[in-house]
């Protein structure tokens, strides 16, 4: 082979080899899920008028009376009639605890649930599709029928969506890198959704058929390997 085919070859080595991000900019990209959740947390405290409202919805009023009762000592269930599960209640009640008895730190409580579902979807469409169609997914959600005063409403809906959010993230992520804990963490974030509202329920046998197809597609044996690892913890 003479020199110049020789440099011709090495040329082609090199231009054909996988080009890497500057850190500053796989840095941002890493970021972007939480900048996005970030500015619609501050967007929404700093031009939301929320502050002085007596109520949005008269669910609110029940979930703040079943925040007091258990925290007067009433049992759940037992003494506090419910028809939804008490995992947003316990949560109301160490905000509560925490920050005082101010309608104003549950309402908070719900914008933060609100932002982990646009940072959520945000970055699981950019990982399967790209920015532009992430970008587009969070802007159409924000101008939605009713979305922003559900994000700063004391209701069990959006925070149950966020837990099911971040069940679909940890879902595409396990299906990307291959890692059993991400399938679990899932699975955990699921039932935590439907420990808050149970109408995520229809999409349970939705993200276990997808589990399934996911394997089958991705050459067996493998994949099959992780899910067992998963069930297996």
């Amino acid at each position: 082979m003479t020199r110049k085919k020789k440099k011709k070859t090495r040329r082609k080595q090199i231009d054909e080899s996988p080009r890497q991000l500057p850190p500053e900019v796989s840095a941002v990209d890493r970021a972007a899920p939480f900048i996005v959740g970030f500015a619609y947390f501050v967007l929404v405290l700093t031009t939301v008028s929320f502050y002085d409202v007596y109520e949005f919805d008269p669910d609110e009023g029940n979930n703040l009376i079943k925040a007091l009762m258990l925290n007067q000592g009433y049992s759940f269930l037992d003494e506090i009639w419910s028809d939804q599960p008490p995992l947003y209640t316990y949560l109301l009640l160490v905000v509560f605890k925490l920050f005082g008895w101010e309608v104003v730190y549950g309402r908070i409580l719900t914008v933060i649930f609100a932002a982990v579902i646009l940072g959520t979807i945000y970055d699981t469409l950019r990982r399967s599709y790209d920015h532009a169609a992430a970008l587009a997914a969070v802007v159409l959600l924000v101008f939605s029928y009713s979305f922003v005063t559900l994000s700063v409403s004391v209701m069990i809906g959006l925070p149950s969506v966020a837990f099911a959010a971040l069940s679909l993230w940890a879902l595409v992520y396990w299906r990307l890198n291959d890692r059993p804990h991400l399938l679990v963490l899932s699975g955990g974030m699921m039932g935590c959704s439907l420990a808050t509202k149970l109408f995520t329920g229809f999409l349970v046998p939705v993200f276990s058929v997808s589990v399934v197809l996911w394997a089958v597609m991705a050459g067996g044996e493998h994949k099959w390997r992780s899910v067992m690892r998963s069930s297996a913890l």
